[in-house]
């Protein structure tokens, strides 16, 4: 809408639902829009790039990520956006080893 100003949580919940689609059988939500090297999404606003899965956890349950913390994908699908996949975890939380036993133990 033309001459609307946006809060970067409105412009950022907007984008989500815009530029991703469910995955009926995973749950996932499918990043539409431009991903890195790696497959993670990312969106520019307020002049800084920002991952779109970090800024889902956050706009969802309403909190900052503690810095040193990760956006981790229980799911394994890097362009995954569905804030319920995302947990924040430790750097060691994120090897291959400790996904599967996240996937055992919850």
């Amino acid at each position: 809408m033309p001459g609307r100003g946006y809060t970067n949580t409105e412009l950022t919940i907007g984008l989500i639902e815009e530029l991703s689609i469910p995955e009926p059988n995973s749950g996932c939500w499918l990043w539409l829009g431009y991903a890195n090297k790696k497959g993670y999404p990312r969106v520019g606003y307020g002049g800084k790039k920002h991952m779109v899965h970090r800024l889902a956890w956050e706009l969802f349950n309403r909190k900052k990520i503690p810095d040193g913390m990760f956006a981790c994908h229980r799911c394994d699908v890097p362009c995954c956006v569905n804030p319920q996949h995302i947990f924040v975890g430790t750097p060691p939380r994120t090897k291959p080893s400790h996904r599967l036993r996240l996937q055992k133990h919850g």
